[in-house]
């Protein structure tokens, strides 16, 4: 029966310091291995110059919810993978946009057909990295492919273009940023980016920035909206994209 007793008291005991020991355990550790995948839309107004060859430049502007009258199809996507506090980020963008202007005389006509691929790659390194809180610096190159069709002509001359001019314009412009991530509240999360770039290695000068403000509707999956604006300034042997967008947008984010 002594031993008994003693037995009861040593398991009674250990059960009374479980939880205490387990308070003492580290939490569990972040995977050193995560990613993000994203589907976004862009309502972007556009507003700015394209010159083909010398010929134009020729001045488009458009957007809100009246860029689907010009709009021809769009696909937009970002992702990012991390190992601990490195990671590697990218963006893509493709907008096909048609327009079409008349002179205030009436006269002459120009029609300017713009399809933009705008692909982003960078490297990633974490100087914040908490569990409410990521601030990253970014460094890496933007990919731009413009290919234009730029037309003039008479107004008085249906389909009689004086100039009828197709080109593709390529260039790569490097660039620097910053990315910051908040968990607000278990729901809640906000984001934002800056980046800027060029330097008269490709274009003379470009910039993009972005907020956005999501709510995790399963633990893997944020919806988000937000604002973005982008810009940008080229010029190379006769050819013009001088161009800046902005609008909202909103998406979804899926983390694995």
């Amino acid at each position: 029966m002594r031993h008994l007793r003693t037995l009861l008291s040593l398991t009674a005991g250990m059960a009374l310091a479980a939880p205490a020991l387990a308070a003492d355990l580290p939490p569990p550790a972040e995977p050193l291995w995560q990613g993000t995948l994203s589907v976004y839309g862009w309502l972007a107004n556009v507003d700015g110059d394209v010159g083909v060859d010398g010929f134009g430049p020729v001045s488009i502007s458009g957007g809100g919810a009246s860029i689907f009258d010009d709009l021809d199809g769009f696909l937009m996507a970002s992702g990012e993978l991390r190992y601990g506090e490195w990671g590697v980020f990218g963006d893509f963008i493709w907008v096909d946009l048609g327009q079409q202007k008349t002179s205030a005389s009436g006269y002459a006509t120009a029609s300017v057909d713009v399809s933009t691929i705008v692909g982003t790659g960078a490297v990633t390194y974490a100087v914040v990295d908490t569990p409410d809180a990521t601030v990253q610096a970014l460094a890496g190159a933007r990919v731009w492919s413009v290919d234009t069709n730029l037309k003039l002509g008479l107004s008085l001359v249906e389909d009689d273009w004086a100039v009828n001019r197709d080109t593709n314009i390529e260039w790569v412009d490097p660039l620097v940023g910053v990315r910051a991530n908040w968990r607000l509240t278990e729901h809640v999360t906000a984001s934002a980016v800056g980046a800027v770039g060029g330097f008269g290695a490709g274009s003379e000068f470009m910039w993009d920035i972005a907020g956005t403000v999501g709510y995790a509707v399963t633990p893997g999956v944020i919806a988000a909206i937000g604002f973005r604006a982008l810009g940008v300034n080229y010029e190379s042997d006769g050819d013009v994209v001088d161009l800046t967008s902005w609008g909202p947008l909103a998406g979804l984010t899926i983390r694995f």
